[in-house]
């Protein structure tokens, strides 16, 4: 009998070790999940909120150089916060206003603060707000306040007499270089709009790699390769243009525009000739800010009757049935493949909502637009590859997508 209850006994326990096992793994993973979800996305938290910088400035007792770079070591912080996770910035804005509220000579406060509420957040007024205050709290304390306020006139508000205002402000700094005077006449200038863009985003870039600040590494390189694009798709239109008007009909592919002659010389940035100043400099082991005039210079070439570089090391293409009120029927091949992807989602959807209503898939793609003239094909005059049995789209030009 005493065998048979520490039978029981055993078993119970036995029993009662697999079931906490069991549990205990459910425990585990579903933890070990939770976890994974947090890593993939945690948004920042802001733990610190201010009120108006006079009130700040009344509690800082006197201090007020201390309590603003506190705060500028905690707008840096937040920023980075926001940038990793939800990219909402509403309230890093006040902390600029009130850093530079204690400290009205922070110009690197005012000039960050400008590129986070202004490109960043896309609230370009507002980030010119800032660059405004500095200019009146600080006059003539430095050239950089005026010429990044017209680089945000020029590029991102299109308020050209404005920036005239601010480059005349930047003029009066003793710290002006030279460059800033002709700056002026780039923007009453077609191609100024971009030199003015360029440079900003050239100097942005060698300051983040002197900084190793690598976010602002990558998103200045990216605005970069932007700019130099939309410089040499504004020359290929013109020379398209040129060309209609001298031959009476439109490009169909861009060697024409060589073959024609209509490009004719003229100037454009390179890509690859940045990379290769910045490059040399970094071997030597120099800083790059000082030399920025001497990169910028070197960027750009002068062409003869030559198509430019793309960027990114492909191509620049005729976009295929361009309309007469559409100015954008130049474009890359990595714009284009962008465009084709959102194309092919979209449709995608609308094959897969055809099949439920209607039980089965549309025999061609104009059975998803009734009622609507539309030519199946691609941006390169190609049809799209279309299986009516299976409703799978794909593109021929990228079928890897």
């Amino acid at each position: 009998m005493r065998h048979f209850f520490k039978e029981r006994i055993t078993l119970r326990r036995v029993a009662f070790g697999v079931l906490f096992l069991v549990a205990l793994s459910c425990a585990v993973y579903f933890q070990h999940r939770h976890l994974g979800q947090i890593k993939r996305w945690r948004p920042y938290r802001d733990s610190l909120y201010l009120p108006r910088g006079e009130y700040v400035k009344l509690i800082s007792l006197g201090y007020d150089m201390i309590m603003a770079d506190f705060i500028w070591l905690r707008a840096i912080q937040a920023f980075g916060g926001h940038y990793l996770s939800d990219r909402n910035y509403s309230a890093v804005v006040n902390l600029f206003d009130v850093i530079t509220d204690l400290n009205n000579y922070f110009i690197n406060a005012y000039l960050f603060g400008d590129t986070v509420i202004g490109e960043e957040s896309g609230d370009y007024k507002k980030g010119l707000a800032l660059i405004e205050k500095g200019i009146l709290k600080a006059p003539r304390y430095t050239y950089r306040l005026g010429y990044w306020g017209g680089y945000d006139c020029v590029w991102n508000l299109r308020e050209y007499k404005r920036a005239k205002y601010f480059y005349r402000m930047a003029l009066k700094a003793p710290d002006c270089p030279d460059y800033v005077a002709r700056l002026l006449t780039y923007v009453d200038e077609k191609m100024g709009n971009y030199h003015i863009a360029l440079e900003k985003r050239i100097e942005d870039y060698l300051r983040a790699i002197d900084n190793k600040d690598k976010i602002l590494e990558e998103i200045s390189r990216n605005k970069i390769i932007d700019v130099i694009t939309q410089w040499h798709i504004a020359i290929l239109r013109g020379a398209a243009k040129k060309y209609k008007s001298k031959f009476g009909k439109d490009i169909t592919n861009l060697n024409q525009l060589v073959e024609s002659e209509v490009l004719g010389e003229y100037k454009a940035p390179v890509y690859s000739r940045l990379q290769q100043s910045i490059n040399a400099a970094l071997e030597r082991q120099q800083k790059l800010l000082p030399l920025y005039r001497e990169i910028v210079d070197h960027t750009i070439m002068t062409f003869h009757n030559q198509l430019p570089p793309e960027p990114r090391g492909t191509s620049y293409f005729v976009v295929y049935k361009q309309t007469p009120e559409d100015e954008y029927f130049i474009s890359t091949m990595a714009e284009a493949k962008e465009r084709v992807k959102r194309f092919l989602s979209g449709v995608r959807g609308l094959i897969k909502k055809y099949k439920e209503e209607h039980g089965e898939y549309p025999k061609t793609l104009n059975d998803l637009f009734p009622g609507q003239k539309w030519e199946p094909v691609d941006m390169f005059g190609k049809p799209w590859n279309y299986s009516p049995e299976t409703g799978e789209l794909k593109s021929s030009v990228f079928p890897e997508l």
